[in-house]
């Protein structure tokens, strides 16, 4: 797969993320979040464009209309708010950041570090 660099970065994916809020405990879960950045960093696609949502759902089983309204229910939004304000607390910012035992690890390089970390608690 060849990496496509978005014309515009960062793009807002509001609906993506508050579907996976929602549905943080399913199954499925991991396939669109696969399908999403696939989407945004293959194909070129706006995470944000119902299009490309709902084709990420497709590919992950799911009914869009039916999966889109069920994260658009205030209850999902006031969800996605405590994780925003719940992550501010702990001081993360951007992606990928790694909350692991109590300590902040940032970006990428530093996976290893934080699965190292988890490890040894």
């Amino acid at each position: 797969m060849a990496f496509c660099q978005p014309a515009r970065f960062p793009q807002p994916a509001v609906l993506a993320t508050r579907l996976a809020v929602r549905h943080a405990d399913a199954d499925w879960l991991p396939d669109f979040c696969q399908a999403m950045l696939r989407a945004q960093f293959v194909e070129g696609a706006d995470p944000a464009a119902p299009e490309a949502i709902d084709r990420a759902l497709t590919v992950s089983g799911l009914a869009p209309h039916r999966a889109r309204a069920d994260a658009a229910q205030p209850a999902v939004g006031q969800a996605l708010r405590a994780r925003i304000h719940q992550a501010e607390a702990r001081g993360l910012f951007g992606a990928p950041s790694f909350w692991v035992a109590g300590e902040l690890f940032w970006g990428n390089d530093r996976l290893e570090e934080a699965v190292e970390w988890a490890v040894q608690r």
